[in-house]
């Protein structure tokens, strides 16, 4: 019986993997476009990969400068560009409501770099979130995006909730005294314990 559980909590994650390396590697093929067109497909693809997965709660990519399209001149300073014009868009959604904005204290993050100097993405520890005014606990994944070259130019990420996997280990039902914990790889400081 346990093991189903393991499963099922196995099988959560593997999909928000899964989902991330996808979205990489459509983020690839987009060498294959004119340039114009570039940042629309992948806001459309991120936007659409959000709405189908209510657990998501933000998708958000990171790409090296000029990377995608040869254009971050033309998008300084404009609507969920920075500065700099780099491609960096922060879908986030609550409740359904999704909303696009330029993602901020990228620079020497690791939640960028890591997985930028990685091969195949990187886990995301669970940390406690705060998004729109709504307090959660969230993990991530995130994944490089390579050009056909197979030199890496941006990293993708997608935050899930822990919620589910929370009601469906608290609704387990074993013995009075049994409860069921999530740990990550930093024990100490990001350990979830799930009280029966």
């Amino acid at each position: 019986m346990t093991l189903h559980y393991v499963q099922e909590v196995t099988a959560i994650m593997q999909n928000v993997y899964d989902t991330n390396r996808t979205i990489a590697q459509n983020f690839e093929v987009c060498e294959q476009m004119p340039p114009e067109f570039r940042r629309e497909y992948c806001n459309v693809l991120q936007k659409n990969i959000l709405q189908a997965n209510p657990d998501f709660i933000d998708i958000w990519t990171i790409m090296e400068p000029n990377a995608l399209d040869n254009r971050d001149e033309q998008y300084r300073n404009t609507d969920f560009h920075d500065k700099t014009g780099r491609y960096i868009p922060y879908f986030t959604q609550i409740d359904s409501v999704i909303s696009l904005s330029p993602l901020t204290d990228y620079e020497n993050s690791f939640w960028y770099n890591e997985p930028l100097q990685s091969q195949s993405g990187v886990l995301i520890e669970p940390n406690e979130y705060e998004l729109q005014g709504k307090r959660m606990t969230v993990a991530g994944t995130a994944h490089p995006i390579f050009n056909s070259d197979k030199k890496a130019i941006g990293v993708v990420g997608i935050d899930f909730s822990l919620d589910s996997m929370q009601r469906m280990l608290s609704n387990i039902k074993l013995y009075e005294t049994v409860f069921f914990m999530l740990i990550s790889e930093k024990i100490r400081s990001s350990a979830m314990r799930m009280s029966l």
